[in-house]
Parts: structure tokens; sequence; C-alpha cells
């Protein structure tokens, strides 16, 4: 059995703002807004894709996109994911939050590890 996965390593940038001491960087990881579950810890987003890792994809050497490194950046103020919600193509991880588009990448700790 052959299975697929997408692996999407995190650049945190220079100047941009790192884990919280309260987050253990070790335990962070990214995955889509939809895919969050209730208990999740959201500490951040990565949502640009790097210029290497987009021209891997165009020049054929990545032809599914499966691999791609991001930019992110980590949230001055942690939240827990209460709620979480999908509406009209938004997703919302808890009453009157911010709400995310599903294709989203956000830099989280899952629930199992909290």
């Amino acid at each position: 059995m052959i299975i697929s996965a997408a692996f999407h390593p995190v650049i945190i940038s220079p100047g941009m703002r790192t884990a919280p001491d309260s987050v253990d960087g070790a335990l962070v990881r990214t995955t889509t807004a939809a895919e969050l579950v209730d208990g999740d810890l959201v500490v951040g987003c990565a949502q640009e894709p790097t210029y290497a890792s987009m021209k891997r994809v165009t020049t054929g050497e990545d032809p599914d996109g499966k691999t791609a490194i991001v930019v992110g950046e980590f949230f001055r103020k942690p939240y827990v994911v209460k709620g979480h919600a999908t509406q009209a193509g938004w997703v919302s991880f808890a009453k009157d939050c911010f709400v995310w588009r599903p294709d989203s990448r956000i830099l989280y700790v899952p629930a199992a590890f909290l």
C-alpha cells in the first residue's frame, strides 16, 4: 500500500515573531484550518510558500505540490480551538473568533500533545 503525505516544513524568518515562552517549539506542527479539531492550540500561521518551494512545483521537481516550504509567524497569544465550525466556506475556531479559509496553513500544537 502506498500512502501519499504532504510535508510542510516552516521557516520562521529573521525579524518575525518567534514562539512565546509558553509554547514548546518541538511540538508545533502545520495543518490546514479545516483539519484542526477542538482542543488544538493555535500558535500562528504559515501562509506564504517560499520562492524555492514554488519553483520546484513549476519546474516539475515537485509535480504534485506535495512538498512545500512555507514562511510562518507565531501569534503573540496562542488560543485553544473551541467550537470548530465551517460555514459559507470559512472556518472559525471559537465563537466570535477570527475566521480562516479552509486551506489556510496553521501553526498549531495538537491537542494530543497538550
